[in-house]
């Protein structure tokens, strides 16, 4: 068999290196699977992920295009909410009036962060957009690719492909990639992680082979919350639990509404430390942006790195497992079979009954 061209995603590098079981199931240059919606329903953090993403790519893209109307981001995310939900009623007739809590949910989380950001955004974004989200295609170099594919035989041109977030340039003129994460939580554990961060190394060796001379990531970290005021107590003043997710603002504005100002409670010790440390976290406690340098050494060897992965996979690997008791194992769309196939039954009915061919 001969194709012109074989692609190798992004996200194939990850799913490989975690698991290949899982690899082979969704790869496209294997099984290239995905669960349907009527079987699993709507795999909800990717789901809400990837709407902030198209957001916040159609944000960047109007600030990009000025001679477009304007839009506010809320409003973006309840057009593209309603359109998902238009497709989910296609594909699982029923699903969505039995998770319409979880639905309604979401909407809410995804209105009050986007009118967040937009806020956020208006003071904070101290660069210029060069190109917003965009599809990239680069050509791995044939001549460190000598594996032989199993079904498509010796290697064709074979391209190193995904989505990378907006290029932007920095108020020193340096060029990088915006990168949008949403997290459940912003701590300093997921923070460390985005030094090694592989995926986005990857995308600046890409964006270098399209001829743009990236050399940061900026990571643009929403929390999974929104600001909100403070909780009035019954006893007329306000909430000072660090938890209840409030700023300065709103806090200052609550209690200029509750005639708490000036008063021996707005001067309290205790509500003076709870007003320092507002003052002190900011917004970050909704909104995180952190500035990631890669030098050049780095993004080359990268770019080593997605060859060597590369070969492997077209090397006819063993596919195998690897269970863990980690929420991805435990919560993957792809359990079903695999259990299957640990236990010597036919996954055969299974895969063809509640999984489909990626588009």
């Amino acid at each position: 068999m001969s194709v012109a061209t074989l692609s190798i995603h992004t996200s194939d590098r990850a799913t490989f290196k975690h698991c290949r079981r899982k690899w082979d199931f969704t790869s496209p240059i294997r099984q290239n699977l995905q669960p349907k919606i009527s079987s699993f329903g709507v795999q909800w953090p990717l789901w809400f992920g990837t709407g902030i993403h198209k957001v916040l790519e159609m944000y960047y893209d109007s600030i990009a295009n000025p001679q477009s109307a304007y839009i506010p981001m809320w409003q973006m995310w309840q057009e593209w909410y309603a359109m998902q939900v238009v497709e989910i009623h296609r594909q699982a007739p029923g699903y969505y009036e039995e998770n319409i809590e979880t639905f309604d949910k979401h909407l809410d989380l995804g209105l009050g962060m986007m009118r967040f950001y937009e806020q956020y955004a208006t003071s904070n974004d101290k660069f210029t957009m060069i190109e917003p989200e965009h599809d990239f295609s680069v050509p791995l170099d044939p001549t460190i690719l000598t594996a032989s594919h199993p079904v498509y035989g010796p290697p064709n041109p074979i391209l190193y492909e995904g989505r990378m977030d907006g290029l932007i340039q920095d108020d020193q003129g340096r060029i990088g990639i915006l990168e949008t994460k949403t997290a459940s939580s912003i701590t300093e554990d997921y923070l460390a992680k985005l030094d090694m961060d592989e995926q986005c190394t990857s995308y600046l060796w890409a964006a270098q082979h399209e001829g743009h001379n990236a050399e940061f990531v900026l990571y643009n970290i929403l929390a999974k919350h929104y600001p909100k005021p403070p909780t009035v107590l019954k006893n007329g003043t306000l909430s000072v639990d660090r938890s209840q997710g409030t700023t300065s603002r709103l806090f200052l504005e609550a209690a200029l509404d509750n005639n708490l100002v000036g008063t021996d409670w707005w001067s309290s010790e205790r509500v003076v430390n709870y007003r320092e440390f507002l003052d002190e976290q900011g917004d970050s406690l909704f909104i995180t942006r952190k500035k990631v340098l890669r030098n050049q050494w780095q993004i080359d060897n990268c770019g080593k790195r997605i060859a060597q992965e590369v070969q492997d996979m077209l090397s006819d690997p063993h596919v195998y497992p690897n269970p863990t008791g980690n929420w991805e194992c435990i919560h993957c769309a792809f359990r079903p079979p695999c259990l299957q196939m640990e236990d010597g039954s036919d996954p055969t009915y299974t895969l063809e009954e509640n999984y489909e061919a990626r588009s």
